[in-house]
């Protein structure tokens, strides 16, 4: 098994678990094994098993900082085996020896862990060095010749929007890493759910992270849109065999997932997407999170650090990932009107749009809501930037968007 995972076994039989539940043969390293030893025969007399009395005891065989950098962080909370095993082959290949650590320490703390660790140490294979000249542009040039073929059937390069066919040709697809930047109650979520069920009608895998809404008010709204019932209607019962004809439509959504998880981290969604592929059979999966701001945060004090810490895990996962499509909402701040706690969201999206109101706030308070909406591109990668905003009108009696002629 990887030195990594030996590691923090090591850490937490330091901690006091009982070393006799393991056997020598499970190390592969000599300093782990002689570690793994000296705590076993320690244990075994009541001595001290710390990190300094190990490295006193171990004088001459291993080197005290080896030792004393075992220690690491603890993960709470129960792994399920599939999921263990290939977090812990992520964080292995990616050399994140201090999460493996606390990862491990989960299982290390189940009454039975022994049968549970040999089944996943089984399936652990390392991933070994690929020879160099595999991805020289010689060897891949073969490749690129299928990449372009397979979008020369289309202008786009990403996804297309059938109920946005302008936004989807100024932005050339729904692809690479799409923040969607607005106010409070402006229909960012109406827009990103409108987009993810048209993907989903053309076949493509959806994961909806919602932070903000819950999962049966967005299926509601999708049960409106699709079947234009208002949710005074859905609500009073006054068209039941129609919505209840909607609910079947929406039993057919096998590949579109609207997941609240309080403790959610990039591994996880790494996860997702691993059994959203294997479930659909496809390799494109679009990704929407809603909203940015709502993700788990271990320190609520430090919110921009945090957000930019999970801009960069996005980025990662785009990066290892050329299948995904990935929609960020943000919320807008009330001062500039830039996204909210954040300094790399700019840089992170490939696409920023704003959606604004087409009244300012004291003309709403006068005059009300006109439910037209301009979408400007804030900024693109590879496109031309329209000169000025895409005109949208929304229909908040059934959830919709729908494209008004653009604005020059």
């Amino acid at each position: 098994m990887s030195h990594e995972i030996e590691r923090a076994i090591l850490f937490y039989l330091s901690e006091g678990f009982d070393s006799s539940r393991l056997n020598e043969s499970l190390f592969s390293s000599s300093d782990n094994k002689a570690v793994f030893c000296k705590v076993r025969e320690r244990q075994r007399q009541g001595l001290p098993i710390d990190s300094v009395s190990l490295a006193d005891a171990l004088s001459g065989q291993v080197q005290a900082s080896y030792i004393t950098g075992l220690g690491g962080g603890v993960i709470r909370g129960n792994f399920g085996e599939t999921y263990f095993r290939d977090y812990v082959n992520q964080l292995a290949r990616l050399e994140k020896e201090r999460q493996v650590k606390a990862v491990i320490g989960s299982v290390l703390k189940e009454p039975d862990f022994l049968p549970v660790l040999k089944r996943i140490l089984a399936d652990y294979e390392p991933e070994e060095s690929r020879d160099v000249k595999e991805f020289s542009m010689s060897a891949r040039a073969a490749g690129l010749r299928s990449y372009i073929e397979a979008r020369r059937g289309s202008r786009l390069w990403g996804h297309k929007i059938k109920s946005l066919p302008t936004l989807a040709t100024v932005l050339m697809g729904i692809r690479e890493i799409i923040v969607l930047a607005a106010k409070p109650k402006t229909g960012k979520s109406t827009l990103a759910l409108q987009i993810a069920s048209d993907l989903h009608d053309q076949g493509v895998p959806v994961l909806y992270f919602d932070f903000e809404n819950g999962p049966f008010n967005l299926m509601a709204r999708e049960l409106s849109r699709k079947m234009r019932l208002s949710f005074e209607e859905i609500f009073s019962g006054d068209s039941a065999a129609f919505t209840e004809s909607g609910i079947l439509k929406l039993q057919e959504y096998e590949n579109f997932s609207i997941i609240l998880d309080r403790k959610l981290t990039i591994e996880k969604i790494r996860t997702y997407v691993k059994q959203t592929k294997r479930i659909s059979g496809r390799e494109d999966v679009f990704i929407v999170i809603d909203s940015l701001q709502k993700l788990p945060m271990e320190n609520l004090r430090e919110r921009r650090a945090a957000v930019d810490l999970w801009l960069r895990g996005f980025e990662e996962l785009k990066t290892e990932d050329s299948g995904l499509s990935i929609l960020l909402i943000s919320e807008l701040s009330r001062e500039g009107g830039k996204p909210k706690e954040s300094g790399d969201i700019e840089y992170t999206g490939h696409f920023l749009l704003e959606l604004q109101t087409n009244r300012t706030e004291e003309e709403l308070a006068e005059l009300g809501d006109d439910g037209i909406r301009k979408l400007f591109i804030k900024s693109a990668r590879d496109v031309q930037t329209p000169a000025g905003p895409l005109k949208l009108e929304v229909d908040f009696r059934y959830w919709t968007f729908s494209e008004m002629e653009t604005r020059t």
